[in-house]
């Protein structure tokens, strides 16, 4: 039972890095002159992004930074998650 709870939870983080590697990429289309926002997207990652702005300085520069940590932080999450359950790799 808790094995299948921990593959859930590395399949979603799995899914969630990809989902920020792809609002990255849309948000590159606004230096061609528009922007393309998907709902989803914005109600997956705006919480997120707003949580790394309150307890991180984020931004240098005018880039921001909420990705590459967010990114980080599910990629550590699954190593964890992976080291606790080995019979999680099996499945994937």
């Amino acid at each position: 039972m808790l094995d299948q709870f921990a593959l859930a939870l590395v399949v979603f983080l799995t899914l969630f890095r990809w989902i920020v590697f792809f609002d990255v990429i849309l948000s590159w289309t606004a230096v061609f002159g528009f922007r393309i926002r998907i709902p989803f997207v914005r109600a997956l990652l705006d919480p997120c992004y707003a949580f790394m702005e309150r307890t991180l300085p984020v931004s240098f520069s005018g880039l921001n930074f909420a990705p590459i940590f967010l990114i980080l932080g599910a990629i550590l999450a699954e190593s964890v998650l992976r080291s606790f359950f080995p019979s999680v790799t099996a499945y994937l």
